[in-house]
């Protein structure tokens, strides 16, 4: 029997997460009802040619990009070193984090001083429904772990980061509709950019 989403550990939720998309990536399952096929690429502000000309990870080789490193590792311990990066990119995944905070306070260590997160996310625009937060489906399709803006900022700012801006995009109500037809999570949820910057001087 499955543990509630609401009386599991962080472990288990990254389990749960690395086991649904894992499947997904073995082509074992389709995603027919969630963010995997409802979203594209324009709508997560990728141009269609730059969608066209981005290789499969496996092929990047193959394709001459020798600039490009692989690294095993979880989003909550980068295996990155202190200081050496100049910008974290990311598109829907910290929603998918159990510890948001560790997040963001490992970007800020692996940033270098004026380095910048830039990243795409789904946030919440209102408290989400319980049926929606104990939803394990609704989990690891990208809706019931995201935060509210506001809590995003503190976040974000408790970690050290300055500069904050969050700036939802109303236009994207129309495909997260489909990820929940008829329960109206349209209402709770939208997709944003979330940028700040690690300050020159602390």
């Amino acid at each position: 029997m499955k543990t509630k989403l609401a009386e599991s550990s962080s472990d288990t939720i990254r389990e749960e997460v690395r086991q649904r998309y894992g499947a997904t990536a073995r082509g074992e399952s389709s995603c027919a009802d969630d963010c995997c096929t409802s979203t594209s690429s324009d709508a997560l502000g990728y141009a269609a040619e730059d969608s066209a000309f981005a290789p499969e990870a496996e092929n990047a080789k193959l394709n001459g990009f020798d600039n490009v490193e692989f690294r095993l590792g979880e989003i909550e311990a980068l295996p990155v070193a202190d200081e050496s990066v100049d910008v974290i990119i990311s598109n829907c995944v910290i929603n998918l984090s159990p510890q948001k905070e560790r997040v963001f306070r490992e970007a800020f260590r692996v940033l270098r001083t004026g380095g910048r997160l830039a990243v795409a996310d789904i946030v919440a625009t209102a408290p989400l429904p319980e049926e929606v937060k104990g939803d394990w489906a609704a989990y690891t399709g990208c809706m019931a772990g995201a935060s509210e803006i506001d809590e995003l900022e503190k976040m974000l700012g408790s970690a050290g980061f300055d500069r904050i801006k969050v700036a939802p995009k109303d236009t994207s109500r129309s495909f997260i509709r489909e990820w929940m037809p008829g329960k109206g999570i349209e209402e709770y949820l939208v997709s944003a950019t979330i940028e700040a910057t690690k300050p020159l001087h602390s």
